[in-house]
């Protein structure tokens, strides 16, 4: 059995198809999609795009593969805000992104009235958009982008939503189990503009928009999707997700974390799986800034002809070199969140050249992931023993290496760059009765290549450059007052 995925990211949509076979996923097809950002803070999404290019993507996906495509799984960047017409199925024209901060100042207002709410989160951008076009729609649908797609692809007739999905939104229950009411009441959204619950697999309905009919049976959110393709499905398991920013999630089981919102050290609850009434729970750990770092120095200081360029760059860097960079370009994450830390470089000599600063780069993002992986442990109460990564970042070997020696622990790097795609393809086959459930993934083979490390965790050297990056990154928190007076 083969299972079409639809990957949707800020940038783009891919199509490939996943299959038992050898658990590569293969690429089919790939559609631009357009972000808008009319003013600072503001990031809005081209939602008459999106819908063609969920279209376009998936038709091209059906013309390459045929009669091999049995269903359609869908992985989605979470917490981005879309609202359509239920009598048409026209969408706003622009849906409010999970970057965009507009909201940051109604969420103060609502914290001064007890309402705890991010502006990461969906809530406060559902009320935004609803109240920015009052009286110009005539049956409101809300949704987060899988919500969309399914609307979409089947013409309408579904409004539902996952719950790996919906637990970004801040309108979820403490448990899990459906959405909290009262907190709903209270910003004034009319329940039936919100889309059903449904569990991540199982067949959900028909992709009757596509010339080629299918069963759609998954709705996963990227990260958790990329926790399934590398098997990180029992506890105390891990994946690091190395892109534009970094995710660190970590696999906790059946019992909820014991905080609602944010933990001591500043990681998240989210939900894995839910098998009827039986929610699966994890922690994440945000980095706010990791590749956009590497793209900032190559773009914006001429340092190296292409992102791709600073690998080799890196390589012929000096090794004694212990300058170091702190990536905070956009604030800092856990274990302290401090929107106002800024990015610097510290230690540089006259022997630093372009070379040193992107190895200075790499050392600095394998730290930060260091911090991600140790704040998890603690809100988490579990002990990581070997760690898996993945995304765009781990293709690069410099990365991959300073990565292994921040760390101290063993990395599996996934052979599948995207191992979204493939958590979400195997999700599709648990939703067709092709696996049996998260356990038989644990139980796979899946391609990974063992990365070992020369200096372990606890090692005298591991916990002295793990000092000295504490040092530097303390000393660039506090850098706008302002912002880091956020708390969310």
């Amino acid at each position: 059995m083969t299972v079409l995925v639809i990957d949707i990211g800020s940038s783009s949509i891919r199509a490939s198809e996943v299959s038992l076979v050898d658990l590569m996923p293969r690429f089919i097809a790939q559609v631009p999609t357009k972000q808008l950002s009319p003013a600072p803070g503001i990031v809005e999404i081209d939602t008459v795009g999106l819908k063609r290019a969920i279209l376009e993507v998936a038709e091209a996906a059906i013309a390459d593969a045929g009669s091999r495509l049995e269903s359609i799984a869908i992985a989605s960047q979470r917490a981005s805000a879309i609202l359509w017409d239920k009598a048409s199925n026209k969408c706003w024209p622009t849906g409010i992104s999970w970057q965009d901060l507009r909201t940051a100042s109604t969420c103060l207002m609502w914290r001064s009235q007890g309402l705890e709410l991010a502006p990461n989160e969906t809530a406060t951008k559902y009320v935004e958009l609803l109240r920015t076009t009052e009286g110009q729609i005539a049956q409101p649908a809300l949704g987060t982008i899988d919500s969309f797609a399914v609307s979409v692809l089947t013409k309408g007739e579904l409004h539902i939503s996952d719950i790996t999905n919906a637990a970004t939104t801040g309108l979820i229950s403490y448990d899990g189990g459906g959405y909290d009411l009262q907190r709903i009441d209270k910003l004034g959204i009319d329940h039936s503009f919100l889309p059903k619950l449904v569990e991540p697999k199982g067949t959900m309905g028909v992709a009757t928009a596509l010339s080629r009919p299918l069963p759609i049976t998954a709705l996963i959110g990227d990260q958790q999707a990329s926790m399934i393709g590398q098997g990180c499905v029992t506890p105390g398991s891990a994946k690091l997700t190395l892109g534009t920013g970094a995710m660190l999630d970590l696999y906790v089981g059946e019992k909820r974390p014991g905080f609602e919102r944010k933990g001591e050290f500043g990681c998240f609850p989210i939900a894995i799986d839910r098998n009827d009434s039986v929610l699966t729970w994890g922690i994440e750990a945000i980095g706010l800034s990791a590749g956009s770092c590497i793209e900032w120095m190559a773009s914006s200081f001429g340092l190296a002809n292409s992102v791709e360029a600073s690998e080799a760059m890196s390589l012929r860097a000096n090794p004694n070199d212990q300058s170091i960079f702190v990536p905070s370009l956009a604030g800092q994450g856990p274990p302290k969140w401090d929107f106002g830390a800024r990015g610097a470089f510290f230690g540089m000599g006259r022997g630093t050249g372009a070379n040193e600063l992107f190895q200075a780069a790499f050392r600095g993002i394998a730290h930060m992931s260091m911090d991600l992986l140790e704040s998890a442990e603690a809100d988490g109460n579990l002990e990581i023993q070997r760690l898996m990564v993945d995304g765009k970042m781990t293709t690069n070997s410099e990365m991959v290496k300073h990565l292994a020696a921040a760390t101290g622990l063993p990395i599996l790097l996934s052979k599948s760059v995207e191992a979204t795609t493939l958590g979400a393809g195997l999700l599709g086959l648990i939703g067709m009765g092709e696996l049996a459930g998260l356990d038989e993934v644990a139980s796979l083979d899946l391609p990974a290549t063992a990365i070992e490390v020369s200096e372990p965790r606890g090692s005298q050297k591991q916990l002295q450059s793990r000092q000295a990056w504490r040092a530097a990154r303390d000393e660039t928190m506090g850098e706008i007052p302002a912002l880091s007076m956020v708390s969310f």
